[in-house]
């Protein structure tokens, strides 16, 4: 997934979101191109709440998502709305958080 240099706010983590779409689907294509359809993306954090932003806007046909301590900060610009975005998806959701 993408980063930001250490000089750059937190907040603008936010922007990422198109960059971390586009890598998550090269690697769906990369999967698909092996013959393999069988497709479960896995994902922490931030990354977690950036693969169901990609989820919601694409519609790759996977079988499900794993999303391991789910972060979405209310402070990120542009703002996600993961409740939102987590009530239109149709797939099997694992979701595993812990403190």
């Amino acid at each position: 997934m993408p980063i930001l240099t250490p000089d750059d706010p937190v907040e603008d983590y936010g922007k990422t979101l198109a960059t971390a779409s586009q890598r998550i689907r090269s690697a769906i294509d990369f999967i698909r191109a092996k013959q393999d359809d069988e497709i479960v993306i896995i994902a922490y954090g931030f990354g977690a709440a950036s693969a169901i932003k990609y989820l919601t806007t694409e519609d790759p046909k996977i079988l499900g998502l794993v999303a391991i301590s789910m972060l979405a900060p209310p402070f990120l610009n542009p703002r996600i709305h993961l409740l939102q975005e987590l009530e239109s998806l149709q797939l099997p959701i694992l979701d595993v958080y812990g403190n």
